[in-house]
């Protein structure tokens, strides 16, 4: 979709003490199974391809920036949809929103350094997925830079994900849609 697999710096070797592991965030297909934070070693693509179980692709995400790993065979194979990726492709990037779906496992990851190299998932993501308990969503309409919200409290975020989607599918003056932890 966005960026390939042949020149993103997966195969460069790591500078002398350069770290070779990153946090990612693990969405597994099966919604049975917990979201987790695993760790990548940056230099092997093998690393990358076991966690989708294929050929990787990337697609980056807007606000946090990211890039969400997925298998770039994997309507090929028929693999299962995954929902909770789903959502966070169509949550955050406009452009696919609606028009796209994730299927098998896919993971999260920060965006390329300036030498290419992936970075740390974003810490709102860890904090937002992992970490936070209660949720609640917002919009910007046309033309709007303010955020509503009609203070609905979800107690997932993947259901308040499905919930800001459908309202922002519905309602056609919405322009942006986000979720965000309850403080």
């Amino acid at each position: 979709m966005e960026r390939g697999h042949g020149g993103d710096g997966l195969h460069q070797e790591p500078e002398r003490g350069e770290v070779l592991k990153l946090n990612a965030i693990v969405i597994p297909a099966n919604d049975e199974e917990p979201l987790r934070q695993d760790q990548i070693d940056t230099g092997r693509l093998a690393d990358y391809q076991e966690r989708v179980g294929g050929p990787i692709q990337v697609i980056n995400l807007d606000d946090p920036v990211a890039s969400l790993y997925l298998n770039e065979e994997g309507k090929l194979v028929e693999l299962p949809v995954n929902r909770r990726a789903t959502l966070l492709l169509w949550g955050h990037h406009r452009g696919l929103r609606y028009e796209d779906i994730i299927v098998g496992d896919a993971f999260l990851v920060g965006v390329p350094d300036r030498r290419g190299r992936d970075t740390n998932v974003p810490d709102e993501f860890v904090q937002m997925l992992l970490q936070a308990r209660r949720f609640r969503t917002e919009v910007q309409t046309r033309g709007d830079p303010e955020w509503y919200g009609n203070g609905l409290s979800f107690e997932n975020w993947a259901e308040a994900y499905a919930y800001v989607l459908s309202l922002g599918r519905r309602w056609t003056q919405v322009e942006n849609v986000r979720v965000v932890a309850e403080e």
